[in-house]
């Protein structure tokens, strides 16, 4: 028994298919209700825009050349002295044998060449020694009460 809500089941339309020239384009067959809504257009042609030409006269700037000085220039920046920040970073790792060593390397080399990150030279030296006082203390005070 039917309701009203089915749909009789009908097939659509047969449409011929013509057969495809390899001179134009695939067609692909539109059902006759859509034939005129859906048919294939020519493409617009907008103003400024000649085919074959990627920029044309659109009124935006294409590819220039002989661009000199593009980017603005930087402020002067002093090359780093690569001694001391590995000075730095050994000092806060508790590294003092080499800590103390590359600072004072990183200090004579600066003195010479104008580089900068003194104050990193400074503080690897400063870690490295306090790390070398505090493993001399934790080394010396035991040894003085078992009495070595």
């Amino acid at each position: 028994m039917a309701s009203d809500f089915e749909t009789p089941l009908t097939p659509p339309a047969a449409v011929p298919v013509q057969p495809i020239s390899s001179t134009s384009e695939p067609q692909v067959p539109l059902a006759p209700q859509f034939a005129q809504q859906y048919a294939p257009q020519a493409a617009p042609q907008y103003p400024g825009s000649p085919a074959g030409t990627y920029f044309g006269n659109s009124g935006y700037p294409g590819p220039q050349q002989n661009i000199i000085n593009a980017y603005p220039q930087g402020a002067n920046v002093q090359a780093a002295n690569g001694m001391a920040i590995g000075s730095f970073i050994t000092g806060l790792l508790g590294m003092f044998p080499v800590a103390i060593p590359l600072g004072i390397v990183a200090l004579n080399r600066m003195n010479k060449t104008g580089e900068s990150n003194r104050w990193m030279a400074i503080t690897g030296i400063a870690l490295g020694a306090a790390h070398a006082i505090g493993w001399g203390l934790l080394v010396a005070i035991p040894l003085l009460f078992i009495g070595f």
